[in-house]
This record gives structure tokens, C-alpha cells and sequence, in this order.
């Protein structure tokens, strides 16, 4: 049984290893911003998002090719984003410093905000399904 798992961790070792030496360095940081997230939607879309804490700035980048280019899809001058998160390829929502809550119904050609009461920071957004957000 000990010889199974040995060759098991062995050959997830190697795999990882030649993985890794696949990777390289890209970096969608066009406008000096910071990078707090990152949300996968299928194999090759890739979405980042954050900003900067001053200036205040947000941003959202976005990769459709398995992040060897990205667009420059959101900036405004508002708090930063902490976190972003898909439920699918239309519906995306996003969280930030002050209550910022935002959100796209169309894959990410248009983010609108979402008038909260809260004004704390949230940290964190995921989908646990596609009709569950949970936000921290």
C-alpha cells in the first residue's frame, strides 16, 4: 500500500513539475495597479482584478487566451476591488474596500454598482452555485 502512494505522489511531483516549467511571466498590469484576484471562467478565459488603495482606482483585466494578452475591461476612481467571481460566462460580480458591489449580466462588457447600505470592506466574493453568492 506504502509503494501505491509513493508512486502516486512521485508522478503528481513529476507532472507538476513539468507543468511548472511551462510558465512565464505575464503581466497585465498596464496602469501600475495592484492584482488581488483572479477568476477562471472556462480553460482559457481569465479574469484579475483590483486597483490601487491611493489614488483610488479599480480595475478589471481580462484574458482570452490563457493570459498571454490582456484587455483593460474596467478603471473607475473608486475604492478598490478586493475579489471577483463567476457563477457562468454572463454573470459576474465583484467586491472592494468601502461596500463597493458590482456586477455584470453579460460577461463583462458592462459592470454596474450596487447600492449598499454597507459600508464596511468586503474581501472575498465565490459562487457556491449558480443561485448562491457568498460575500466576507
Amino acid at each position: 500500500m506504502k509503494t501505491k502512494y509513493l508512486l502516486l505522489f512521485l508522478s503528481t511531483l513529476l507532472l507538476k513539475t513539468t507543468v511548472a516549467q511551462q510558465w512565464y511571466a505575464s503581466t497585465p498590469n498596464y496602469y501600475n495597479r495592484d492584482v488581488n484576484s483572479i477568476a477562471l471562467i472556462n480553460r482559457n478565459s481569465v479574469f484579475v482584478a483590483g486597483g490601487n488603495l491611493q489614488p483610488t482606482a479599480q480595475s478589471i483585466y481580462h484574458s482570452d487566451d490563457y493570459g498571454l494578452s490582456w484587455d483593460f475591461i474596467f478603471d473607475n476612481p473608486n475604492s478598490w476591488l478586493r475579489s471577483i467571481a463567476f457563477a457562468d460566462s454572463l454573470h459576474g460580480f465583484g467586491v472592494g474596500y468601502n461596500g463597493t458591489l458590482i456586477k455584470s449580466l453579460n460577461g463583462y462588457s458592462n459592470w454596474t454598482y450596487i447600492t449598499s447600505s454597507v459600508v464596511a470592506d468586503f474581501n472575498k466574493v465565490f459562487y457556491a452555485n449558480s443561485q448562491t453568492l457568498f460575500i466576507v
